[in-house]
């Protein structure tokens, strides 16, 4: 049997398409918890003498040291924290960063007990680090 070849888009796709952005214009509540929960978690890092980056949900830790910045994010992993090391070469080298997404699902509690344990366990790595 012939094949016939479209690369037009599927009717499925503007039915769910439609579906999604009247999902989304719906959730100005959400998308304004994420922007409060993002700032909060910026202004309590600089609380605790840590810089950041991002003006967004995105928010960078600058850390440099790529071995600094793995260890930090094993440890919040096993405290139950998500977050990425961002290392060489995906950045400039020297130049690591933590990367932490905030979401809707978050709260301040959470977003508290995170800039916690950053500032510990970058304390604790620290401190291992200068050891060797």
């Amino acid at each position: 049997s012939p094949l016939i070849y479209t690369t037009a888009i599927q009717p499925f796709a503007g039915i769910y398409l439609e579906a999604t952005l009247k999902r989304v214009s719906g959730m100005d509540r959400r998308r304004r918890k994420v922007a409060e929960l993002a700032e909060t978690a910026r202004k309590r890092l600089a609380a605790a003498g840590l810089s950041s980056e991002g003006s967004h949900q995105i928010i960078a830790i600058p850390v440099g040291n790529e071995h600094k910045a793995a260890m930090l994010a094993c440890e919040l992993r096993n405290q139950g924290f998500f977050t990425a090391a961002v290392r060489f070469p995906t950045v400039p080298k020297d130049k690591a960063i933590i990367r932490i997404g905030i979401t809707s699902a978050h709260n301040k509690r959470q977003i508290e007990l995170l800039v916690e344990a950053v500032s510990a366990i970058l304390n604790q790595v620290s401190i291992k680090l200068q050891e060797k």
